[in-house]
């Protein structure tokens, strides 16, 4: 049985000597990991099943490099780059791809990342992925319309006296932070990974950047959102995936998950959006992470996106209005469903499912929050607010500890269905 790795794994050393904890901790911090455990399959393929034949959207001339099944079961195809779902898009048809980044804002340049990161390169280098002038997708079970379920927008009020906030509709909660009212250009976090429970099979639990500008009012919403997920109507399993979103319509019309349409070009030949992320944290036990980081490209206008060190992609300029120029609002945080359909509230946990008073290795965190400004420098952000719609099932707690490498940072999350929560 052949071996392959399609990831990596890397221990960092955080110092928590300034900060409450009072002692150093390990954290894992995982990309994407998948154990090749079947064959490899170089050329076409032909699909025996009816699952086979709809567990993705484009035609099977999309396919044709490269088949890999994962350890997890995912089945991810290495597509020519200038064959992938975004230049299905009428305004992409004479796109000419951008492989990197022109301008970096200031302090995330790729010569000033850190040694640790270098030694990470190093790694993937070594890693089996899919040939140049490819991109890996991860074959999907279910169609856009039952994916697109639930996203619409509506008006709730923020804490601590930062206004409105543009959040789904009522059946979505969240704990969020916030910086609103600005002019952003990008956004960072390094997020917790955990794997929470899902009750209902239209429901889900995420963690998640959200970069947006528009107004639930004035139906002009534009956002790009990148983080994990377990969404079992969207990939037909309650696993932790990698994710992407992006709406230029208030989540009524264009826009989708991952590849799930025309939009976002894709330059990583290692990063399968969508992708199974083996290792969560557990309880009281390690910790894993995930860094991603999205920004505008003052060059070219494009939005790219960053996880870890690796430049995965693109969201082109053009498919935008507001968020053609910049962001208005940075959004951190979780987010569930709470679909009503048991009587009472769901049982769908956030984060890990434990209240931020619990802390390090038990609550879910998201550290080291930084914003990109007007001047295009990589920052900690101004005023951070929040929003804990229904504290009672889910909470969130912002702090500041610029004395380690924790920063801005929060713990959020709770068990959703409890006796404070009925």
């Amino acid at each position: 049985m052949q071996q392959l790795t399609a990831g990596i794994f890397m221990e960092r050393k955080i110092d928590l000597s300034g900060c409450k904890f009072g002692h150093t901790a390990l954290v894992m911090v995982v990309i994407f990991h998948a154990v090749i455990s079947h064959e490899v399959v170089e050329g076409r393929r032909s699909w025996k099943t009816d699952t086979d034949q709809a567990s993705y959207l484009h035609q099977a001339d999309k396919f044709g490099v490269k088949t890999m099944k994962t350890a997890d079961g995912d089945i991810i195809d290495c597509v020519d780059i200038y064959k992938q779902p975004a230049f299905d898009h009428p305004d992409l048809k004479n796109h000419t791809i951008q492989m990197k980044p022109h301008i970096f804002p200031s302090g995330l340049e790729p010569e000033k990342v850190s040694s640790s990161s270098q030694h990470q390169r190093k790694l993937l280098q070594r890693i089996r992925k899919c040939p140049e002038g490819t991109i890996p997708l991860l074959r999907t079970r279910t169609s856009e319309t039952v994916a697109r379920k639930g996203r619409r927008m509506a008006n709730v009020n923020a804490e601590n006296g930062t206004g409105s906030a543009n959040m789904p509709y009522s059946g979505h909660e969240y704990a969020v932070a916030s910086v609103i009212n600005g002019e952003f250009y990008g956004a960072k976090a390094d997020i917790n990974l955990w794997n929470p429970y899902v009750e209902g099979p239209e429901e889900f639990s995420l963690a998640q950047i959200w970069v947006m500008s528009g107004a639930y009012e004035t139906k002009d919403i534009n956002t790009v959102e990148a983080g994990w997920m377990v969404n079992p109507a969207l990939y037909g399993d309650r696993k932790t995936r990698l994710f992407i979103y992006w709406t230029n319509s208030t989540y009524q019309g264009p826009g989708c998950y991952n590849h799930r349409c025309s939009g976002f070009v894709q330059t990583s030949t290692e990063i399968a959006l969508g992708a199974a992320i083996t290792n969560p944290s557990t309880y009281g036990g390690e910790q894993y992470e995930i860094t991603i980081v999205i920004f505008k490209d003052k060059s070219s206008g494009n939005w790219w996106l960053m996880i870890q060190d690796i430049q995965v992609g693109y969201w082109p300029e053009i498919l935008f209005k507001g968020l053609a120029h910049s962001a208005s609002r940075i959004d951190w945080g979780g987010e569930i469903v709470n679909d009503g359909s048991v009587g009472h509230h769901t049982g769908t946990q956030m984060g890990s499912g434990h209240f931020p008073s619990e802390g390090f290795r038990k609550a879910s965190y998201f550290r080291n929050l930084f914003i990109v400004d007007s001047f295009n420098n990589y920052m900690a952000p101004p005023a951070i607010g929040k929003t804990a719609g229904t504290s009672k099932c889910f909470d969130i707690e912002i702090k500041v500890d610029t004395a380690s490498d924790w920063g801005n940072y929060f713990f959020y999350g709770g068990p959703g269905k409890s006796p404070n929560c009925p």
